[in-house]
């Protein structure tokens, strides 16, 4: 078994996180398995550790394991690349609210199963996550779930980027809020236009409420009908545009229920080379984080990641 280098986020899951990590050091105690565990102690920090992690690393062939949420991963991801570091792989403990990535890459939410899964394991497999350009501003990163422009980041944005009353603590609940939050936000809704390149062709489109590119199928805990998966490249854009309330309630409907619904009003498009900008200044998040209000000019792309489960 490979040296772990750990990074625990107390501040994950409404701060449950802990229960998860005594889990994990019981079961490592068992397994004499080597480790050195970094505590994140505010924000920005996960990404200083694991950039830390990946360019001082003693153990070259270490794993590097993340306890937290889709947020604490997406800033292990980015703080371990930006250190130039691209064979040391990752494994995932799932500790907080949004947990999609671990349903797309079959990684369980129970604590004890995910470290077994990860001590299980014999050799690295390949995945692939989101990478995106930001034209405007000169900046990049990458992405492990979702990167969303327009009403799904204003719901990121006026909730803080988290949920953290103890009430939203179990899953579901946190969904029906997210949902709930969706709704919010949809009645003091502005529409915005964009522009998608896709396959050589630019296709212009008004009355936007959501643009958003996937990695995977999985989006606030329900599995949409897109083409792409971890183990293959590729993004999934889509496109929605502005309906009325009755529609949007019916469209959620199917989603929850896990049958989507083919309409007009959704424009999908998959590739591995996208591009997206709009013409007005909107609200943006990758996985959970915000990016601010701006005027966005994305290239969207996957890149293969090393995964230790």
């Amino acid at each position: 078994m490979p040296y772990l280098y750990i990074i625990f986020n107390p501040g994950a899951g409404s701060r449950t996180a802990g229960a998860a990590w005594q889990v994990v050091k019981q079961r490592l105690a068992e397994t004499n398995t080597e480790f050195a565990v970094r505590v994140v102690q505010h924000h920005g920090h996960t990404e200083q550790l694991a950039h830390q992690v990946g360019e001082f690393a003693a153990h070259k062939d270490g794993v590097m394991v993340v306890i937290g949420g889709d947020g604490t991963l997406n800033q292990a991801v980015n703080g371990l690349r930006a250190s130039g570091n691209t064979t040391m792989p990752l494994a995932y403990v799932p500790a907080g609210n949004d947990v999609d990535f671990a349903s797309a890459a079959g990684i369980s939410t129970d604590p004890l199963t995910a470290i077994n899964q990860i001590l299980d394991t014999e050799k690295p497999r390949t995945i692939h996550i989101g990478h995106y350009k930001e034209l405007t501003y000169k900046s990049s990163g990458y992405f492990v779930s979702t990167l969303g422009v327009g009403l799904d980041a204003a719901v990121v944005y006026a909730s803080g980027g988290t949920t953290s009353l103890p009430v939203l603590r179990h899953r579901r609940v946190n969904r029906g809020v997210r949902i709930a939050q969706l709704l919010s936000a949809f009645v003091n809704r502005q529409p915005f236009g964009a522009a998608i390149h896709h396959n050589g062709k630019n296709e212009l489109i008004g009355d936007l409420l959501i643009c958003t590119a996937l990695v995977h199928p999985y989006y606030a805990g329900m599995k949409l009908d897109t083409k792409n998966t971890l183990e293959t490249p590729g993004i999934d854009l889509l496109a929605v545009r502005d309906v009325n309330i009755f529609h949007l309630l019916f469209l959620l409907f199917m989603l929850i229920i896990g049958k989507p619904k083919e309409t007009s009003a959704i424009h999908h498009y998959y590739g591995n080379h996208l591009r997206m900008t709009t013409n007005t200044l909107e609200f943006g998040h990758v996985d959970g984080h915000e990016l601010g209000s701006r005027l966005f000019d994305l290239e969207l792309s996957t890149v293969p990641q090393l995964l230790w489960q």
